[in-house]
């Protein structure tokens, strides 16, 4: 499964909801209009072989502990999206993607069981225009 698919297959309305729970709804119209040019886009050539991986954290008052066991929808958590190339150990941004090559991003499996599809695309939505909405190259 990957991005593209998600983004086809996916509803922006139950998208729009994760991204209101998780990130708060400032920015919401620009990313209606994101999702709307995405699905536009054609098939996505394979650029990168990058896996889409989301970890859930809890704040504590010294650190950052990785939570294992939670629901999707807990808004006292915070969730950190990165990609990774099978069989390597690095872990790396989605932040400055260009939008072609994270329409190939694939989804890990562990994140797939632990995540609604909407709920993926609005992390990795919300990821990936960390530095803003312009078509990141």
């Amino acid at each position: 499964m990957t991005i593209a698919e998600l983004i086809r297959t996916c509803d922006f309305d139950f998208v729009q909801k994760k991204i209101t729970l998780h990130y708060g709804d400032n920015d919401i119209e620009k990313f209606r209009k994101l999702y709307i040019e995405l699905k536009k886009c054609s098939s996505p050539q394979k650029a990168e072989a990058l896996t889409i991986i989301i970890g859930a954290w809890r704040e504590t008052e010294d650190d950052s502990v990785h939570v294992e066991d939670f629901h999707e929808d807990d808004a006292t958590l915070y969730y950190d999206v990165s990609g990774f190339v099978e069989g390597e150990e690095m872990l790396y941004s989605i932040a400055s993607s260009p939008y072609e090559d994270f329409l190939s991003y694939s989804i890990d499996k562990r994140t797939a069981e632990k995540f609604s599809p909407e709920t993926i695309l609005a992390h990795a939505l919300y990821e990936v225009t960390a530095f803003g909405f312009e078509k990141n190259i």
